[in-house]
């Protein structure tokens, strides 16, 4: 029978090797080539073996963080530890260091016209746009588009008639405040952490844990007397840019709605209703 020797297995030999201690250096080498291994075998079992590789260059980006962890960090890259509680810990308290040292991303923000020309709102340059449930915008493909993202709704949560502002304040109430409401009462880790009235709007701000990150969100809505919808503009930080979230914020307030709602009919001059 064949043995299939990996570097893991190789480095996993050496460091159990009487005498032998390892450097944070060679736990990170560890770390990589188990990764490495996982990727390859997957692909085998999963497909053709023929899964794009880790490239040369990713190998020394990871080793450059690597070794800069804590101790305890590096000892929990490996993926024997991957289901240890006491790890995800460690690694959810390095994770949440790393991000509170980093500055605010510099973004520049452009004016986009969304929802059939209805809202105006500022929003990051270079972002992409998605047209479902919404104009939603996010980050180029990268490793924090997943988990960013801002979009500008126009809507009505039911029947869509021409209302007072006091209605509409009561209708984002009911459809949209109370939905987010139930939707973390049973997340222990939900919360609200601010909630404004705005002129002719509401502003909520809310967090949640989600593994080891927590998603700072925004809900902004606003409506306007005579309407047949109110507009939304919702935000969802949680990696990379939660630095930036007062700007988001500011954006979302800022937001235009550009739609002028039909004049109500003037009465008769003798008082009577109009004739519909």
């Amino acid at each position: 029978m064949r043995t299939l020797v990996t570097a893991a297995t190789v480095t996993l030999a050496v460091s159990l090797a009487p005498g032998c201690k390892k450097s944070k250096s060679d736990k990170c080498e560890a770390a990589w080539n188990e990764a490495v291994a996982l990727i390859e075998g997957m692909s085998k079992a999963l497909g053709d073996g023929k899964a794009e590789k880790p490239t040369a260059a990713d190998k020394k980006q990871f080793m450059e963080k690597c070794v800069k962890l804590p101790p305890e960090a590096v000892e929990c890259m490996s993926m024997s530890k991957a289901m240890d509680p006491k790890c995800a810990e460690i690694m959810e308290k390095v994770e949440a260091e790393a991000e509170a040292a980093q500055p605010p991303v510099k973004l520049e923000w452009e004016e986009k016209t969304v929802a059939e020309g209805t809202i105006a709102v500022m929003v990051p340059k270079g972002w992409k746009q998605e047209d479902f449930m919404g104009a939603r915008f996010q980050p180029a493909e990268d490793e924090m588009s997943f988990w960013n993202s801002i979009t500008l709704n126009r809507t009505c949560g039911g029947m869509c008639d021409a209302m007072p502002a006091a209605e509409w304040a009561k209708r984002f109430e009911e459809s949209e405040i109370e939905n987010l409401k139930i939707s973390g009462e049973h997340e222990d880790t939900f919360k609200i952490e601010r909630d404004e009235k705005l002129d002719n709007g509401r502003l909520i701000v809310s967090s949640q844990k989600l593994g080891r990150r927590t998603t700072q969100a925004l809900l902004v809505g606003k409506w306007q007397d005579g309407d047949d919808h109110y507009y939304t503009c919702r935000v969802e930080l949680a990696k990379g840019l939660t630095k930036n979230f007062p700007e988001f914020e500011k954006s979302c307030k800022e937001m235009k709605i550009l739609h002028k709602p039909d004049a109500p009919a003037a009465p008769p001059a003798d008082g009577t209703a109009p004739t519909p």
